[in-house]
């Protein structure tokens, strides 16, 4: 098995539903991840493609995970708690000048890793999709000179090294 991994994160409701998806999908495939009650499972596009592997989730058990824009606002603190310099990308390409800006506020919440910092940078990206629509589609990082990429879909682009890492940072109740 591959060192990179596709990950489609997903909420589990109870621990034992870890069992069983290990026992769907087998051990190399199921990536456990405790702080965020979640679990991520692996897919690529050649022998294990997503579609496949969401005919045999029991949603009954467990719930995408999407990451919202106050989800990734956690994410990037953590991220800058222990810090990671973050790399963020949004839905659209921004003007010269809300990149500048919206750098700024991160240079800025790198520099003080303080919460009132991070409601600043909130104000930033608010007034970014307020004027342009554009709103966060990613937060990556690098860990090992390996790019960790957290898409909004609940898609995760990690190593196996990260995964621990991976975990604390998903861990929303940081804060």
């Amino acid at each position: 098995m591959s060192s990179n991994l596709n990950l489609k994160i997903m909420s589990i409701y109870k621990n034992s539903t870890i069992k069983k998806l290990t026992k769907i999908f087998g051990e190399d495939y199921v990536f456990p991840l405790p702080k965020s009650k979640a679990v991520g499972l692996s897919y690529n596009y050649d022998d294990r493609e997503l579609r496949t592997v969401f005919e045999k989730i029991p949603f009954n058990e467990t719930q995408q995970l999407y990451i919202t824009p106050s989800h990734f606002l956690r994410i990037i603190f953590n991220l800058i708690t222990l810090g990671i310099k973050p790399s963020i990308d949004t839905n659209i390409e921004l003007s010269y000048e809300d990149k500048q800006i919206l750098e700024r506020g991160i240079y800025n919440l790198y520099k003080t890793k303080d919460p009132e910092t991070l409601l600043e940078l909130q104000q930033i990206l608010e007034e970014i999709e307020e004027e342009q629509g554009a709103y966060l589609a990613s937060v990556s990082f690098f860990n090992n000179n390996e790019r960790v990429s957290l898409k909004a879909n609940g898609i995760i682009f990690t190593d196996q090294s990260t995964i621990n890492l991976t975990d604390e940072i998903l861990n929303y109740r940081a804060l």
